[in-house]
């Protein structure tokens, strides 16, 4: 047997919660078993909700030697190789077999290295599409500990984290730095302070984000924190670093056992050892490139940069760029906002502020440039000064860029405020306090301003006062901005819905889109027809009268890109998706 008896927590969508004690996760693991009992070849997939039910299902699997894949909705289980797919409830046969070479690897070095124990309550939070969710799953199958399953909207919002950290209390915790940064000041002061539950806190997936902890843990805080490194290639994790509390730079760390380390001439750093993987039918060779290049400093291997960068910044960027005269302008994750000649890319100037940038310029008439910073401030720059003109409070950080109207900076916050600035002055007008983070920008029509929340409100202000005029919920979280077009609002939501409401937020009609997510809002194409894009890839093109008219798969799967390449036209970019997608 290569698990060991575990329970499972769930907490699900509505808010219910389940709890499976270690006797009935082994009912439901032999009637699974029972069901797979005839697979003597191929992959299967499992083609199910995130539930306690294919946790189960995993555990059965892995202990029949079966290999398998978990996918969503809108993927092709037989394009993806697997001959035999599982739904939650039947067995079905797919038209393709494929030989698949399957090994455990080094998730029981993991548990020896984080000290996992049977007492301990591991954290589910990761899509079960990203690699590193099957680090927490094999933690908790090969330990004992209960597996704390959280819902995937989870991860996407902030106040739900924080309020599962707070009460479910686990003790052992993976997360992405981007997600870490998106929680309050109170929640990280609670996870790095001195009463912290959390034993083991792991991080990785991006760059180690030591500015933030360094700044919230206090000295006597006992989590065990650790850098994790790997690649896809390798399955997962490669390296462990513990970050000490005196910690100055983060090293790509120990290799666990069977993993070796070379760094090529170029600088770039190598993964290789005995194991080796077998990826479409085709081995491994002895190393991987990791794409990332390395630098010795004190006797570790440091990263600082990436082989694929096509600009000397050696730097994070979620935001887009935007023009600003001669200059592009692009604001990083490592504060500095960066002005670069359009004519060949130089660097001409960065300002610094302070603290990490998500959010995308705002460009006013040519000369000045609005950024919102994760300190809490709000920058007016004029880079052909070379200056800031000034810079003023706000009550948190923000992904969504500023939007002018007439001389006033509209801005909203993770925290859920909408901030009316002087765009002379940087005093302010007037705030509106939204109950739930808002991560889209004002969207303004005729003095009024349209705002969407994650609580699936949408709040209609006054530009003038800052009062609110009305507001409907649609309960389903909104990470667009609103659109409109002629005399309708286009609301779009993270469960795969497109509202349309009159300009007093009655909703005229909806339409879903089973298994996509919006996060962009969207284009109108035409009179007639809407462009909207998911988090998945596509681009769908809809018209109100007929549905879906089309459905496109882009050659790059970066939502951001696309919706700029379908501004522009660019509509070469795009090749014609074989899925469909049906309208209720």
């Amino acid at each position: 047997m290569i698990t060991v008896p575990f329970s499972i927590q769930e907490v699900c969508d509505s808010g219910e919660e389940l709890l499976l004690s270690a006797h009935a996760v082994c009912e439901r693991v032999v009637s699974l078993k029972h069901a797979f009992r005839d697979i003597s070849t191929g992959i299967v997939a499992l083609l199910m909700e995130r539930s306690s039910q294919l946790v189960c299902a995993v555990v059965a699997l892995v202990e029949l030697h079966i290999p398998f894949i978990i996918v969503q909705q809108a993927h092709d289980p037989v394009s993806l190789g697997a001959r035999w797919i599982f739904d939650g409830e039947q067995v079905s046969v797919s038209v393709k077999l494929f030989r698949v070479f399957l090994k455990l690897l080094q998730l029981v070095l993991l548990r020896e290295r984080f000290s996992i124990l049977s007492t301990d309550v591991i954290l589910c939070s990761t899509s079960f599409c990203f690699d590193p969710s099957i680090v927490e799953l094999f933690l908790s199958f090969t330990s004992g500990a209960r597996l704390l399953l959280v819902p995937d909207r989870v991860r996407s919002q902030p106040h739900l984290l924080a309020s599962i950290l707070k009460k479910y209390k686990p003790t052992v915790v993976q997360l992405t730095p981007s997600v870490l940064s998106l929680l309050d000041e109170a929640t990280l002061s609670w996870i790095f302070g001195d009463l912290s539950p959390i034993r083991c806190l792991l991080i990785g997936g991006e760059r180690f984000p030591l500015k933030l902890v360094r700044l919230f843990r206090t000295p006597s805080n006992p989590t065990r924190i650790f850098d994790v490194y790997g690649i896809t290639e390798v399955s997962c994790w490669a390296t462990v670093a513990e970050i000490s509390h005196k910690c100055n730079h983060v090293a790509v760390g120990t290799p666990l056992r069977s993993t070796l380390l070379s760094v090529s001439e170029e600088s770039e750093l190598l993964i290789g050892g005995t194991r080796r993987c077998c990826v479409n039918g085709t081995w491994s060779g002895e190393f991987t490139a990791t794409g990332d290049v390395v630098e010795e400093i004190d006797g570790h291997l440091v990263i600082v940069g990436r082989t694929d960068d096509q600009t000397l910044i050696h730097c994070r960027f979620e935001a887009s760029p935007a023009i600003c005269g001669e200059f592009i302008v692009i604001g990083g994750y490592d504060g500095g906002v960066y002005f670069l000649s359009a004519d060949t890319g130089a660097v001409e100037w960065r300002f610094t502020c302070g603290d990490v940038i998500k959010a995308a310029c705002a460009v006013e008439d040519n000369q000045f440039v609005y950024v919102p910073a994760y300190n809490r401030k709000l920058f007016k720059i004029n880079p052909k000064s070379r200056e800031c003109v000034w810079s003023c409070d706000i009550r948190s950080g923000s992904p969504a860029n500023a939007v002018i109207v007439k001389k006033c900076i509209l801005q909203t916050t993770i925290k859920g405020s909408v901030e009316a600035i002087d765009a002379l002055t940087g005093m302010h007008l007037w705030i509106y306090q939204v109950q739930a983070p808002v991560f889209s920008s004002v969207t303004a029509f005729d003095y009024s301003g349209f705002i969407g929340s994650v609580d699936g409100m949408i709040t209609k202000l006054s530009l003038k006062n800052g009062k609110k005029d009305i507001a409907t919920n649609v309960r389903e979280p909104i990470f667009a901005s609103v659109s409109i077009s002629g005399k309708f609002l286009y609301i779009v939501t993270e469960r795969g819905s497109l509202f349309i409401a009159d300009l007093m937020l009655r909703i005229i009609r909806h339409f879903s889109f089973p298994s996509c997510s919006f996060v962009v809002p969207v284009i109108s194409i035409s009179h007639t027809v809407l462009g909207i894009i998911s988090s998945s890839g596509l681009f769908i093109m809809f018209s109100e009268d007929s549905g879906i008219i089309g459905v496109l798969r882009p050659r790059t799967k970066h939502n951001r890109f696309l919706f700029f390449f379908i501004s522009l036209g660019l509509h070469k970019h795009l090749t014609p998706s074989k899925c469909s997608r049906s309208v209720r």
